[in-house]
């Protein structure tokens, strides 16, 4: 399963934003039989937008082709955007990227 997460980089490893629109990157994942692979990792090019950054925001995770994203919080505009663009969305348990996609993986 291809995943998009909403993520920002503290020093070596990546945590979960609890907001979409201003996330400083995107993560693309690819889930595995033992684990992930990140695939891509993209730079929000809209965090400084003060309007539309949402439509901007769901256009670009769209244009990376997810069957889901893995979020910490999500606001119902963008829940409603991504998910009539055919994106399931999912809410992960801990900010930690791999302590989520573990219990990802586990529900």
């Amino acid at each position: 399963m291809r995943l998009v997460i909403p993520a920002a980089r503290i020093e070596d490893r990546y945590i979960i934003v609890p907001h979409v629109a201003r996330a400083p990157l995107f993560l693309l994942v690819e889930l595995e039989d033992d684990g992930y692979r990140i695939l891509d990792v993209v730079d929000n090019p809209y965090l400084s937008v003060a309007e539309g950054r949402g439509e901007k925001v769901a256009s670009l995770i769209a244009s990376l082709r997810p069957e889901a994203v893995l979020v910490r919080g999500i606001g119902p505009g963008m829940r409603a955007r991504l998910e009539g663009m055919g994106i399931e969305v999912y809410e992960a348990l801990s900010e930690r990227l791999e302590e989520a996609l573990q219990g990802f993986r586990q529900s």
